[in-house]
C-alpha cells in the first residue's frame, strides 16, 4: 500500500530539516504526482549477468550500484563510462525511474531484496532529475531505507544505480 501524502511529507521533513517549507512544497507535490511505486509481482524482473530488466518500465537496471559513492557529477559520468556485459549507453536514472523500483511493502532496504540484492541502505541513491528553481545547486535523490525521495547538494556523496533504456 502506498503512503499517504500526509507520510510522504513528514519523510521528507524529517530528510531536508531546516532547509525550508519552500523545498518541502516542491518536492511534496512532485511526490504526490509521480508515477506508481513497485510492488514485486511474479515475472516482473528477467535477469540477465549483472542486469534485470523490469518488464513494466523496460528499463534494464545495474543489479548492484556502483561500489564507491560519488558526488553528481561524478555518478553522471560513472554511468556514462560503464561497460556492463560488453554494453554501453548508461545513464543516471531520473528520479521517477528510480522511484518505480522502490517497494512500498519493505523498507531497509525498500526495493525487493532478490532482484537488488545488498542494496545500501545507509546514504541516498543519485538521480539525474535537478531540483527546479535553485539552479544546479541540488539534486533529487531516493532512499532504499524508506523509500523516499529528497534533494542534496551536489557536491554529497551518494549511491549509484545506472539505468538504460531497452530497445
Amino acid at each position: 500500500m502506498a503512503p499517504s501524502l500526509l507520510t510522504m511529507i513528514r519523510r521528507l521533513g524529517r530528510s531536508i530539516g531546516g532547509a525550508g517549507l519552500a523545498f518541502a512544497l516542491v518536492a511534496a507535490g512532485l511526490m504526490a504526482t509521480r508515477s506508481s511505486r513497485a510492488f514485486t509481482p511474479p515475472g516482473r524482473y528477467s535477469y540477465g549477468i549483472g542486469t534485470v530488466l523490469d518488464t513494466q518500465t523496460n528499463l534494464i537496471w545495474q543489479t548492484a550500484p556502483e561500489a564507491a559513492s560519488s558526488s553528481w557529477n561524478d555518478a553522471v559520468s560513472t554511468c556514462q563510462g560503464l561497460n556492463l556485459g560488453g554494453v554501453y549507453g548508461w545513464r543516471l536514472p531520473t528520479v521517477g525511474e528510480l522511484e518505480s523500483i522502490v517497494d512500498d511493502s519493505r523498507s531497509a532496504p525498500a526495493v525487493d531484496p532478490t532482484t537488488f540484492p545488498n542494496t545500501p541502505v545507509d546514504v541516498d541513491f543519485w538521480t539525474s532529475s535537478n531540483v527546479v528553481g535553485v539552479g544546479s545547486t541540488y539534486g533529487w535523490a531516493v532512499s532504499f531505507q524508506d523509500g523516499s525521495s529528497t534533494f542534496h547538494f551536489r557536491s554529497d556523496l551518494l549511491h549509484v544505480r545506472c539505468v538504460l533504456t531497452s530497445h
